[in-house]
C-alpha cells in the first residue's frame, strides 16, 4: 500500500449475509419445482442438502463423514441433520445433479438483481456499448486424489468430469457452468449450447479454440459479438486496412477481412506484433469506433481472469478434492463451489468499493479463506448465544454487534494481492501425467434413461 494511504479495518462477514440473503428456502423450492420430475422429499430436506454443501465449501473438512458429526447438532454452521450418514449418501447418489444446477442459475439472478457490476473497471466504456462482457473456457476436473469407495479395487485414476464455464467480465463471477461426467463432451458444443442463452449484443471473448469461422458465424447468428485469437489454419482474404498504431513498444494493424473460404464471413482481423511474436484476433465488430483495436488488445488480456477462476475454484475453494466419487455429487460439490464463489466474489467487490479501490487489488487467495474462516466463526457465535437463551429462558438477552468481534475483522493491506496481474494462475496440481491410466467416473443413476 502506498505511503500515506490509511488501512482501515474491514470486516468479514459479507459472504454469510450473501447466502442468508439470496439462498433462501424461496429459492431452493422454485428450483425443485422448475424441475420435478420424480423425486421425492425425504428425511434429508433440498434446501437442507444445499446449505449443507455450502458449508462444506466454506470450511473444507477433512471428510464428509466428519462434516455429517459436525452437522448431527446443528454445530459449526452446518445445518442441522437428523438422518443417518447412509441416507445422506443415498441422496447424493440419487438426487439428479440438475438440480443443483437449477440452484446456483436461481441464486446467480438473484444476486445480479442487487448487485451492480464492480470489476474490470477499465472496461466501463464498454459497458455502454455491450450488456455484458462474458470469457469461454473449459477445464478437465483435477484427479480424484483421495482413496474413495469407488477407487478401491481400481489401478486406473478416475477423471471426475470436464466443465465449461461462462465468465462475467464485469461483474467477476460465474455466467454459467456447464458439467459433463465424461470427457467426450465437447468445449464448443457446450459453448454454442450457452450462446443462446445470453443477452442479445453481449460480447464473447475465447481462445483458437472459438476462433473458427462456424463459431463466429453462430456467435453472429445470435445477435452477440465476439473476439478470438485466430486459429493457424483457416482462409483469410484481405480487405480494406483500418490503421497501423504503436501499441506496448509493438505495432498494433487493423482491418477488414472476409474470414474462411465457405462461410466468407465479413470480420475484422486485429494483429499485434511484438518482437519477433504476433497475436492475431477477429471480431465479427466491424466498426472500430464500437470496439478499437486497442480494446481489443486490452480485453483480451482480461481473458486470463476465467484461468484465474479455475484456480481459485480448485485451489482456494478445494475443488481438486473430491468426497464422494458418483457423478452425481462430484456435480454437487461443484455447483456448491460456484454458489460460494459468486457470493466470494461479489463480497469481494463490496469490500473494494466500501475502501475506494478496485477489486482486482484485493486477493482472492488471501481473501476466500478468511471469508470462510469468518462464516464459520459468525456460527459458532449465533450457536454460543442460542445455547445462552436456552440455558436462561427467563432473561431477556442482547445479541451483540459480531461485526466488532476482532475475529471477524482484519486490516484492508494483509489481504491486498501481489502486483502480478497478467501473469497466468499456476495450479499445483497436474491433471495428465504420461504413463498414468485414467478412468471416467460411471454415469449418474439413469443418466441413459433420461438421455443424458
Amino acid at each position: 500500500m502506498a505511503k500515506g494511504i490509511s488501512n482501515p479495518e474491514i470486516d468479514l462477514v459479507g459472504v454469510t449475509e450473501l447466502l442468508h440473503e439470496h439462498l433462501t428456502g424461496a429459492l431452493v423450492a422454485s428450483a425443485y419445482e422448475a424441475l420435478r420430475e420424480d423425486e421425492r422429499r425425504r428425511v434429508w430436506t433440498l434446501e437442507r442438502m444445499v446449505a449443507f454443501w455450502t458449508a462444506v465449501i466454506l470450511r473444507a473438512p477433512p471428510s464428509l463423514s466428519a462434516a455429517l458429526r459436525e452437522a448431527s447438532g446443528g454445530r459449526m454452521g452446518y445445518p442441522p441433520v437428523e438422518s443417518s450418514h447412509q441416507a445422506f449418501f443415498q441422496r447424493c447418489e440419487d438426487l439428479r445433479w440438475d438440480f443443483f444446477a437449477e440452484v446456483f442459475a436461481a441464486f446467480r439472478d438473484s444476486v445480479k438483481a442487487s448487485e451492480p457490476p464492480r470489476f474490470a473497471g477499465r472496461h466501463r466504456r464498454l459497458s455502454e456499448v455491450f450488456p455484458a462482457i462474458h470469457i469461454f473456457d473449459g477445464s478437465t476436473l483435477d484427479p480424484v486424489a483421495r482413496r474413495l469407495k469407488i477407487t478401491q479395487g481400481h489401478t486406473a485414476v478416475p477423471l471426475p468430469g470436464v466443465i465449461f464455464a461462462c465468465y462475467d467480465l464485469r461483474r467477476g463471477t460465474l455466467e454459467h457452468l456447464g458439467y459433463s461426467h465424461t470427457l467426450e463432451q465437447a468445449e464448443l458444443l457446450s459453448a454454442r449450447e450457452v450462446l443462446e442463452r445470453l443477452p442479445k449484443g453481449s460480447l464473447a471473448l475465447g481462445d483458437r479454440l472459438y476462433g473458427t469461422p462456424a463459431f463466429l458465424a453462430d456467435v453472429d447468428a445470435c445477435g452477440l459479438f465476439g473476439v478470438f485469437r485466430r486459429p493457424n489454419n483457416g482462409k483469410v482474404e484481405p480487405g480494406e486496412e483500418l490503421g497501423r498504431f504503436e501499441y506496448r513498444g509493438g505495432i498494433l494493424e487493423d482491418s477488414l477481412i472476409t474470414l474462411g473460404a465457405r462461410a466468407k464471413l465479413p470480420a475484422r482481423l486485429v494483429r499485434f506484433t511484438l518482437g519477433a511474436k504476433t497475436y492475431e484476433f477477429v471480431t465479427n465488430v466491424l466498426d472500430p469506433e464500437r470496439l478499437s483495436a486497442v480494446e481489443i488488445a486490452d480485453l483480451y488480456d482480461d481473458r486470463w481472469d476465467v484461468e484465474r477462476m479455475f484456480h481459485d475454484l480448485k485451489e482456494v475453494l478445494n475443488l481438486g478434492c473430491f468426497y464422494c466419487g458418483n457423478a452425481n455429487a462430484v456435480a454437487m460439490q461443484l455447483y456448491a463451489s460456484a454458489i460460494v464463489h459468486t457470493a466470494m466474489r461479489t463480497a469481494q467487490g463490496r469490500i473494494a468499493e466500501a475502501a475506494a479501490i478496485e477489486p482486482e487489488a484485493l486477493s482472492p487467495a488471501k481473501l476466500f479463506p478468511l471469508l470462510g474462516a469468518a462464516a464459520a466463526t459468525l456460527a459458532t457465535f449465533e450457536y454460543a448465544f442460542l445455547m445462552t437463551q436456552l440455558a436462561n429462558p427467563d432473561v431477556t438477552l442482547n445479541k451483540p454487534d459480531w461485526r466488532r468481534a476482532c475475529s471477524l475483522r482484519i486490516a484492508l493491506k494483509r489481504i491486498l494481492a501481489d502486483k502480478t496481474r497478467g501473469s497466468r494462475p499456476r495450479t499445483t496440481t497436474k491433471t495428465f501425467e504420461w504413463g498414468v491410466r485414467w478412468r471416467e467416473l460411471p454415469p449418474p443413476p439413469g443418466a441413459r434413461k433420461k438421455g443424458r
